[in-house]
């Protein structure tokens, strides 16, 4: 504990010297601003708004379902979905187009097979008012559980243990695939994106390897690690990306990771398998992306300064770490979306805190943020066993008021609801 203590001065000290603080997150400029948007505009209540009491939301309202056979755009079961979840949004500017990584995905709204572990679509229109117009899918692999038809997921076959063996070189090869002390491959689950992000023309995408569901109780899994596939040609093709693994041995509060870029920096938020657990985070500047060596994770404050502490040593703090100091939002959280927006002038956070969805907000990427607001409240717009709200700066209009997000439901059925929230 003294070193870890040492460790933390050292890192504070040499963090005041080079003058980082909160003055590295400047409020950025939305890059993805299409123009034309007035802060003063009306924007009217829909029928069946429910209005909100707290401190930053005005009503929040059911657009209506994003995904399956009633889809309002029209049904997804051309491209093989009948029944998903998640739709973690990142945007390409390389393409222009809004991307939405799916998890477990079914061909019928029953849960039906051919089943992929998860789904990329993407859109390339960007209003929302009337659900969410798919243009395309990204084209995954063959695997044994969708018998080579509605090839839609981008990671390992979690089925095939030919290709775990590194005399596998197909597009589901696994590089570094845990294995147990006799040499056999431990068995995954499924594989399921938790966030992603384009940088430099190439698309990373962050995904768990979940050993085993109901792990320690209602609402854990249990993860292996956390892993990023990448691709270079547009989404055409995706490879394991060695450089990146944040396995639960030494990192077990980032087993789910959501990407943020925020000025010469990109963060990523880690929470354990399932929504019990606190928020973590550590940065990297975007040259060093790949470079795992080169984060920095939050670590807790000196006085008023954040405190990162670089490399392994970083995960050591937060492994020790018994008093949650290094945590940027205290749990229960389950899966969540942090951007920032342009109306309030802050970072906001869209997560699952027990049965309800909630929002807070920061000055700064790595906190403190405030207080929660509640958005929806399970069983609201007769939606059951809601979890998880993904948004994306493109997803917002009215100059960041008015935002529209997806969240999960397991009642009436199986897929993707779009939600509007609007700020006071």
């Amino acid at each position: 504990m003294k070193k870890l203590i040492a460790i933390l001065a050292a890192a504070a000290l040499a963090l005041a010297c080079a003058g980082c603080g909160r003055t590295d997150v400047p409020a950025p400029p939305n890059p993805y601003e299409d123009g034309g948007y007035e802060s003063e505009i009306t924007i009217e209540k829909p029928e069946g708004a429910i209005e909100r009491g707290g401190k930053y939301i005005d009503f929040v309202a059911r657009v209506g379902t994003a995904t399956g056979e009633d889809a309002l755009r029209g049904s997804t079961l051309p491209y093989g979905i009948g029944g998903t979840d998640l739709g973690i949004p990142f945007y390409s500017p390389t393409q222009e187009r809004l991307y939405f990584c799916f998890g477990d995905t079914y061909a019928g709204s029953d849960m039906s097979w051919p089943w992929n572990n998860n789904a990329i679509l993407y859109t390339e229109l960007f209003e929302f008012s009337r659900g969410i117009r798919f243009d395309g899918a990204v084209e995954g692999i063959a695997t044994a559980n969708n018998y080579g038809r509605n090839k839609l997921q981008i990671t390992p076959d979690t089925e095939l243990e030919a290709n775990y063996t590194s005399g596998a070189l197909t597009r589901a090869w696994h590089p570094g695939t845990e294995l147990d002390a006799e040499g056999q491959v431990i068995d995954t689950n499924t594989c399921i994106p938790t966030g992603a992000i384009e940088l430099g023309g190439s698309i990373y995408i962050f995904y768990m390897e979940v050993a085993g569901w109901g792990f320690g109780g209602t609402g854990q899994w249990c993860v292996h690690s956390n892993r990023v596939m990448k691709s270079s040609d547009g989404g055409k093709t995706f490879s394991q990306l060695p450089s990146l693994q944040w396995s639960y041995e030494e990192a077990p509060n980032f087993g789910q990771i959501f990407p943020v870029e925020a000025g010469d920096y990109v963060y990523i938020y880690g929470l354990r398998g399932g929504r019990m657990s606190s928020l973590k985070t550590a940065r990297v500047k975007k040259a060093d992306f790949e470079n795992k060596d080169a984060y920095e994770y939050f670590v807790g404050y000196d006085g008023e300064e954040p405190v990162f502490v670089r490399g392994s040593e970083g995960l050591q703090y937060l492994l020790a770490d018994r008093n949650e100091n290094s945590s940027v939002i205290y749990g229960p959280c389950g899966e969540m979306t942090i951007v920032y927006n342009e109306y309030l002038s802050k970072y906001v956070a869209l997560y699952q805190m027990g049965s309800s969805i909630v929002l807070r907000t920061s000055d700064t990427p790595y906190g403190p943020f405030s207080e929660a607001d509640t958005v929806f409240s399970n069983g609201e717009f007769g939606l059951n066993d809601a979890y998880c709200a993904f948004t994306h700066p493109k997803m917002a209009d009215a100059g960041g008021r008015r935002i529209y997000f997806l969240m999960s439901v397991w009642f009436p059925t199986y897929n993707v609801q779009l939600m509007e929230l609007v700020l006071r």
